[in-house]
């Protein structure tokens, strides 16, 4: 282009020779000096030659050829040259000094993107082929010289940083959306790294054609970040979790960190505070506490380790606080820090423990038990109540910091060491019987109890008598009672044993003496009317049929008692007894000795009872069998068994709705042969009902009867109730 430059100056100047003539040099040292310009000194020279050559040949006369007569062009000739020299000179030098500037400024830009850490890139969106300076390389630990591409750049992140830098990218593409974007990538060594990736669509046509942006580790910058944030997170958890109420204040006094204990404490737990004035929070604050304030926010430290604050609603508070500046970055006060501590708890626990002190101090002086603490290895005494002095004689100040047994308590010294050596051994006595001495030298018995206590290393005894001398006295009279007791029960025990067997020898003389006798009377009586019978009057034949009727009943009379000795005699065999299944069995034997009689029977199934189920048989034929004869002139008899509750107790109960009885008579009920109704209207012995009643009573029950006149009669009657684990 340089040695252009020449001839093309030729050809205008030979258009314009006209105009430019006589100056032959007109055009051609603008054009050496452009060819210096664009070719330097290397370009000047050849542009210059040429040119002298053209100027010479073109325009100097004669025209058109190198053939002078006149050579006075010389000097214009040199001149020329070295005006190109100077010119290729001058523009080599520019050339240098803009090349370094240039070197400068990129190497200043190399450095300046190294020590920021950022470099530039960009792709082509049809190719995906793209382009990325040093840094950009550096950052992904790739070679400077690696080729880059899309696909290549997006392989560097892993999931969800992945997913977020493909959809920004596919947004820039389809949407021309630019993006800023802080993610974290693994680098071609496996490094973690975190980066901030800026993306910048170019639009051509109205399509996105490349995109291209910044690209910066911030890795340092991120954890630093992190870090802060953590510190951060940890001081707000300090403060939230602090074992103490603590806020944070700025100079206005509005609240710039509190702790959950302060909310708490204070019952703010559900209002936001961040941004209040405490003095909002709390108008109940005096001026007192805003002169606290003032002194702190001016510099100084205040603390108090306890104070009362009264709310107001009216409660009171005791706090331990302290208040202190603290400082921004520049060294100032920022606001104050409040540390306060609610001590309310700790008070009244303080005047429940002097309360407490004051209680056992009471309780220690004024009990009615004998206390002493002595040293347990020799006894020295450490304090003793009002109830020792009494018991012993000895006054308080008398025997403080004395051993008990230079007192002569103990009886021997053999019984104090005793004491020591079984209190070591199990560290604790209980009900330890021990007879002491007083000062004045009677003997009195207590019951002991001690206990060894460790105090900074040292043994003691915590000892508690209680004088039972009169106890043991009266014991005494008790087992002398008891023993007289015992020999009267066994005279009384011999006694009913002889009662039993006179009873028993009763019951035999009864069963045998009686009955033969009158066997014989009614054996005779029945043999004179069958062997002479015809010839004996009407009225003597009414007469044997009087004894027989009383033979009869004499016999019945000799059966009854029978019965109602056997009631009261024998070992009871107890078990589970099936009430329901005897009466049933009652109720058949009724019906089979008069199966003419209609009755209505209610019997309630599943009753049992634990006792003796022989003689139960008999208490329910007596009270069912009643039933049975006092309903025989009714329409429509009925008989019932069943249970009922009354007094948290359970009854069984026999009831029907025969003749009844006026209970005015009922005392007599129960007693031997008395009887309520006439003999000719319903027979019997009366021997039943206290056979019933004895035999309820050896089970340990009661009985007793409810009727009146016309209206029925029932029976109650209780049983004692079984053992946890019965007999089946």
């Amino acid at each position: 282009m340089a040695l252009s430059l020449p001839l093309v100056a030729c050809g205008v100047q030979w258009v314009f020779w006209g105009q430019f003539k006589p100056f032959i040099w007109f055009l051609f040292y603008p054009a050496v000096f452009m060819s210096a310009w664009v070719g330097g000194l290397a370009g000047a020279l050849p542009a210059a030659a040429l040119a002298a050559m053209l100027a010479v040949f073109c325009f100097h006369p004669p025209a058109l050829t190198f053939h002078k007569a006149n050579l006075a062009f010389l000097p214009s000739v040199i001149v020329f040259m070295g005006m190109a020299a100077l010119f290729g000179r001058l523009h080599d030098r520019l050339d240098a000094a803009k090349r370094e500037v240039a070197k400068s400024r990129e190497e200043l830009l190399v450095r300046m993107s190294r020590l920021a850490k950022v470099g530039g890139w960009s792709f082509d969106v049809a190719t995906g082929a793209g382009e990325w300076t040093e840094e950009v390389a550096r950052i992904h630990d790739l070679e400077p010289s690696t080729t880059a591409t899309a696909a290549q750049g997006l392989s560097f992140y892993q999931g969800k940083y992945k997913e977020a830098i493909e959809r920004a990218v596919k947004e820039a593409i389809e949407l021309g959306r630019p993006y800023d974007l802080e993610l974290e990538l693994i680098s071609a060594k496996g490094v973690l790294k975190w980066v901030r990736t800026q993306g910048q669509p170019v639009i051509v046509d109205g399509k996105v054609a490349r995109l291209q942006g910044a690209f910066q580790d911030i890795t340092a910058w991120k954890h630093a970040e992190l870090a802060l944030r953590e510190s951060e997170n940890r001081l707000q958890l300090f403060i939230d979790h602090a074992p103490a109420s603590l806020a944070m204040f700025d100079k206005a006094m509005r609240y710039l960190a509190v702790s959950r204990r302060w909310r708490q404490d204070y019952g703010l737990e559900p209002s936001e505070l961040i941004g209040k004035s405490h003095y909002e929070v709390f108008p109940e604050i005096s001026e007192d506490w805003k002169a606290i304030h003032r002194r702190a926010l001016a510099g100084e430290v205040i603390r108090s380790e306890e104070d009362r604050f009264q709310r107001q609603d009216g409660s009171v508070q005791w706090l331990r606080w302290e208040v202190r500046p603290w400082r921004d970055g520049h060294g100032d006060t920022g606001g104050i820090v409040v540390f306060s501590e609610d001590i309310t708890e700790a008070k009244e626990a303080e005047g429940e423990l002097r309360a407490s002190r004051e209680m056992f101090a009471s309780a220690f002086a004024e009990n009615p038990a004998a206390i002493a603490l002595t040293r347990l290895e020799d006894g020295l005494v450490l304090d003793v109540n009002d109830t020792w002095e009494t018991l012993t004689g000895w006054r308080r100040d008398e025997v403080l910091g004395q051993s008990v047994r230079s007192l002569e308590i103990w009886p021997s010294a053999e019984e104090a060491a005793g004491f020591v050596r079984d209190l070591k051994a199990h560290g604790v006595l209980r009900n330890w019987e021990q007879a002491f001495r007083n000062r004045q030298g009677s003997t009195f018995v207590t019951q002991l109890a001690a206990k060894a206590l460790m105090v900074q290393g040292e043994a003691y005894v915590l000892s508690t008598l209680v004088d039972i001398t009169e106890r043991k006295r009266a014991q005494g009279e008790i087992e002398t009672l008891n023993a007289t007791l015992e020999r009267r029960v066994d005279e009384r025990t011999a006694e009913l044993s002889a009662a039993n067997t006179e009873l028993e020898a009763f019951a035999y003389a009864v069963s045998h003496d009686l009955r033969a006798p009158l066997r014989a009377m009614s054996g005779f009586s029945q043999a004179l009317l069958e062997d002479f019978g015809a010839s004996l009057p009407p009225q003597a034949m009414t007469y044997l049929d009087q004894i027989q009727v009383g033979s009869e009943r004499m016999g019945s009379l000799i059966d009854g008692l029978l019965t109602l000795s056997r009631s009261t005699q024998g070992q009871l065999e107890r078990h589970m007894v099936d009430l329901s299944g005897l009466a049933d069995e009652v109720r058949r034997d009724l019906e089979m000795r008069e199966p003419d009689r209609q009755l209505a029977w209610r019997i309630e199934p599943g009753l049992e009872a634990w006792g003796d189920a022989r003689m139960l048989l008999v208490v329910l034929r007596n009270l069912l069998g009643n039933a049975w004869k006092y309903t025989l002139n009714q329409p429509e008899p009925a008989i019932g068994l069943d249970s009922v509750e009354r007094d948290g107790r359970r009854f069984f109960r026999v009831a029907d709705n025969g003749a009844g009885f006026d209970m005015t008579y009922a005392a007599k009920l129960f007693q031997p042969f008395q009887r309520l109704h006439r003999q000719d209207e319903f027979p019997g012995m009366g021997i039943g009902l206290a056979t019933v009643q004895r035999i309820v009573h050896r089970h340990g029950g009661e009985i007793h009867a409810e009727a009146a006149p016309g209206r029925g009669a029932t029976f109650l009657f209780t049983l004692s109730a079984p053992p946890k684990d019965p007999e089946p």
